[in-house]
């Protein structure tokens, strides 16, 4: 009976064995389904990737066509608004030139003006002399006047006051292919271990 213990001690090790090995199969063929299961939807998933890689394709196109469009616009605005700058480069050099010769006008329309003043001054002077030699003719005629009333009445002797006046005005964002090989490769390992303990029984009995 004492011999007979490490024959059951292998048996009970063989039965395990077998066991774990049943149960290690179960899962890979469990892993085996879900890694066709994943192929599956990995493939629906390619599907359905491609597709959106399609409408993303379609959208960068729009898209492209779109900057492009917008590019084009804005080398148009930018040439329109360059051309602008030399115009108003252009008017800028012209009203320079014009602000220069406006400065000339005006030193000259201010040098004619003070001519003008002078000439003002002995027009005013003139007509002072003017009013002057009118006042004494007046007087004179006024004398004369006087004299040949005098005279026309006989008054001898008698002598006419007459008064001198002069006036100026100044306007602003199960299991796996890594997990189905690595419980192939543990079955594979337990296997291996199961055919060494069978061969050794049998090689012993």
């Amino acid at each position: 009976s004492d011999k007979d213990k490490p024959g059951k001690e292998e048996q009970q090790m063989i039965s395990k064995l077998q066991a774990e090995i049943k149960r290690l199969e179960k899962e890979v063929a469990a892993s085996a389904a879900a890694t066709e299961r994943a192929k599956s939807s990995s493939s629906s998933k390619v599907r359905e990737l491609e597709q959106q890689v399609e409408e993303l394709a379609a959208s960068l196109k729009r898209a492209e066509e779109a900057k492009q469009a917008e590019e084009e616009k804005f080398a148009g605005d930018k040439k329109a608004l360059l051309s602008e700058l030399a115009d108003a480069k252009k008017n800028l050099e012209r009203s320079s030139k014009n602000n220069q010769k406006e400065e000339e006008m005006r030193k000259i329309l201010a040098e004619k003006e003070k001519v003008v003043e002078q000439l003002q001054s002995q027009v005013s002077q003139l007509e002072g002399e003017k009013q002057q030699l009118c006042d004494e003719l007046r007087q004179l005629q006024q004398e004369c006047s006087d004299t040949a009333t005098r005279l026309s009445d006989t008054k001898k002797d008698e002598e006419g006051s007459v008064g001198n006046k002069r006036r100026r005005a100044k306007c602003g964002g199960r299991f796996s292919i890594e997990e189905s090989d690595a419980l192939i490769e543990k079955l594979a390992g337990l296997q291996a271990q199961y055919l060494q303990m069978t061969a050794n029984k049998t090689g012993g009995g």
